[in-house]
């Protein structure tokens, strides 16, 4: 039941197809947002009410329809560079407060 109604829904959303601009008109700016960072890993970003980056998860590239899986892991190195690149180090906080999970 939860497949068709899915399918419909997105039947339904490719037939009207709002932009992202159509998206933030209606409903305001995103609190939340996925970018590609590398081409075998996403970031998702998560802002705090003040706008600011708040929490940031690290993961290779998933359809929003596709169930997710631990098939790829990323390099401790690639994921220190991404960090690097999001959160420089002199940006940061002391380093008691950084947490990676």
């Amino acid at each position: 039941m939860k497949t068709a109604l899915l399918l419909m829904v997105a039947v339904i959303v490719a037939d009207v197809a709002p932009t992202s601009q159509d998206l933030h008109a209606r409903y305001g700016q995103s609190d939340v947002e996925r970018f590609r960072v590398r081409p075998d890993l996403d970031a998702t970003v998560q802002y705090g009410s003040d706008g600011c980056l708040c929490q940031v998860l690290l993961a290779e590239p998933v359809s929003v329809t596709e169930v997710p899986s631990n098939s790829t892991l990323v390099s401790g190195d690639e994921m220190q560079a991404v960090t690097d690149e999001l959160a420089p180090p002199q940006l940061r906080g002391p380093p008691n407060q950084h947490r990676l999970v």
